[in-house]
């Protein structure tokens, strides 16, 4: 698994560094990206996403979900 030194993957630097996230997460999470994977401050790319003032992720995950069931 691919991380930065604060143990964040590129999951979760999709969900706070891009405008349209989706494309790139179903991506991710086909590539075998963990939604739940939590970083040091035991923080998922949700959590993340809601504490940078993200919204499009969090909006973007119910479908994400979705297509990968």
């Amino acid at each position: 698994m691919m991380m930065n030194c604060n143990t964040e993957t590129p999951l979760t630097l999709a969900t706070t560094e891009l405008r349209q996230p989706l494309s790139m997460m179903i991506a991710l999470v086909e590539g075998g990206a963990h939604l739940d994977y939590r970083n040091k401050a035991s923080n998922t790319p949700m959590h993340k996403a809601a504490i940078t003032g993200r919204r499009e992720p969090i909006k973007v995950r119910t479908p994400v979900c979705a297509y990968l069931a």
